[in-house]
């Protein structure tokens, strides 16, 4: 099974909490393929910068590329995104294009999408992190 970690999978991780323990156990289980989608690397950014992650930038990144295949945004992706946020937004007002494209990106790779995020919990193929 391959898995897609989302923006909040990462922090768990990288704060070492719990829900981030379960994270590094998938992590270190190389059988599985693993992604990154291109835009989390952009709110992982935003989090070093705003402190929410201790680690260092250079450190992140690399870790992240080193461990799983990033995966960029290409024209299936945003156009599948679009119609994912404009659904998700019937159950959530709030629910946001990111988190349509990470889900889309989790959808074209056919992978589980590992995150906390209750935008996302009880969506089909999404994994909560916290139930791990």
């Amino acid at each position: 099974m391959s898995f897609v970690l989302d923006t909040y999978a990462w922090i768990e991780y990288f704060e070492g909490s719990p829900s981030g323990l379960k994270v590094k156990e998938i992590l270190e289980d190389s059988r599985q393929p693993l992604f990154t989608p291109s835009i989390v690397l952009a709110e992982l950014s935003d989090a070093v910068v705003k402190g929410k992650v201790k680690t260092s930038w250079d450190d992140l990144v690399r870790f992240v590329v080193f461990n799983t295949q990033i995966k960029d945004i290409d024209t299936s992706i945003a156009l599948e995104a679009g119609l994912i946020k404009n659904e998700m937004r019937k159950k959530h007002p709030d629910f946001g294009l990111i988190d349509a494209i990470v889900l889309a990106t989790s959808r074209k790779a056919n992978s589980k999408l590992l995150t906390g995020d209750p935008h996302l919990i009880g969506e089909m193929d999404v994994v909560d992190i916290k139930k791990l």
